[in-house]
């Protein structure tokens, strides 16, 4: 596997508070301040689903490297489910055994890395519960991993009702993808309908009280395309969906903002801070801005932090960042994905999610 002299993974450390999980294109997987302890959970589930093809140790770094049979992270590969459910089940185990949880995820090398997940040790006692996934999967399907079967079903009829589904199949156990009308991730990054594919997570969150007790952990983009989101069960969590709503760029030169219902005092926030309000009704509402150019940029972000700020004020917690388009381009010899990242707030003075 790759260059370099290996060591012993005799060498390893037993345990480990933090360590770093990198997803390297095409079929790598690299454990960063590795500890057996860690180790000892991947190879547990990995192994008996035939998902190993190799692996080293560099002590240098303290880096475990395992090699993923089927090219599961790479645009030229099939459908990766297998190892969704078993990464699923990773995330379970790091939890129950050692209280180790996910913290924030970074592309910190687009052009060779997917996703760096950071993991860090719980000293306190928490009640949470098993993960569960959503997964864009091609330009039209959706996966649902690990779900109970009333949560499932429920997230299915708010997608069959706000964007349409031609059909449900069970992949493998644990696994439902649903096959939705048109191709939704092809348009994330553009057009009318980039707003409305926003919404499903959105509105699954705001309308259904079961999901809501899933606390968004990571994101993870293991193709570079669509971000796969986790949540893991939380049943501290109060539900409250009376707030939710949606902005993100579009085209060159707008600002679109979608409600659920309407909220005046968000309204406001845009209003004052972007000011060029063309046109909209009670739900979708548009706000010109200057053309997405280098020389504009500065003003851009500006105008970014100042809402961010107003967000803060009425109670809103930056919770994740999301890209729902599988659209990707050629930008400087490498290919990158196309979509702005929709920002997911969580109302921290009702615990309902709002969505930048």
């Amino acid at each position: 596997m790759g260059q370099g002299a290996s060591s012993d993974p005799e060498l390893m450390k037993a345990s480990t508070t933090y360590f770093a999980l990198i997803f390297k294109q095409i079929d790598k997987l690299e454990i960063v301040n590795a500890g057996k302890d860690v180790v000892h959970i991947f190879e547990k589930i990995l192994s008996p689903r035939n998902l190993i093809q190799g692996t080293r140790y560099k002590d240098e770094t303290e880096t475990y490297k395992i090699k993923i049979h089927g090219m599961p992270f790479t645009l030229a590969a099939g459908s990766s489910v297998d190892f969704k459910i078993s990464f699923l089940h990773i995330l379970d185990q790091l939890y129950i055994e050692l209280q180790m949880v996910p913290f924030v995820s970074s592309d910190l090398c687009l052009s060779t890395d997917t996703s760096t997940v950071f993991f860090e040790k719980e000293f306190e006692n928490t009640s949470r519960g098993h993960y569960v996934c959503i997964a864009p999967s091609g330009h039209d399907c959706l996966d649902l991993i690990n779900f109970p079967p009333n949560v499932q079903t429920q997230i299915i009829s708010i997608i069959q009702s706000s964007w349409g589904t031609s059909d449900v199949t069970e992949k493998i156990n644990q696994c439902f993808r649903v096959k939705m009308v048109g191709h939704p991730w092809s348009f994330g990054a553009r057009g009318e309908n980039a707003t409305l594919i926003r919404t499903i997570i959105t509105e699954n969150r705001a309308n259904n009280e079961i999901l809501i007790a899933y606390k968004y952990v990571v994101n993870i983009s293991m193709k570079g395309t669509c971000d796969m989101m986790y949540f893991q069960y939380d049943p501290t969590i109060i539900p409250d969906s009376s707030q939710s709503f949606i902005m993100y760029l579009s085209k060159r030169d707008r600002v679109r903002l979608m409600m659920l219902q309407i909220m005046l005092r968000v309204f406001k926030v845009m209003e004052h801070t972007i000011k060029r309000f063309i046109s909209g009704d009670s739900r979708m509402m548009s706000f010109r801005i200057p053309p997405l150019n280098n020389s504009e940029q500065e003003k851009l972000y500006k105008s970014v932090i100042v809402v961010y700020e107003n967000m803060k004020v009425l109670g809103g917690e930056l919770v994740s960042s999301a890209d729902v388009s599988s659209i990707v381009v050629k930008r400087n010899d490498k290919y990158v994905s196309y979509d702005t990242h929709s920002w997911y707030f969580l109302n921290i003075r009702g615990n309902s999610v709002w969505a930048y």
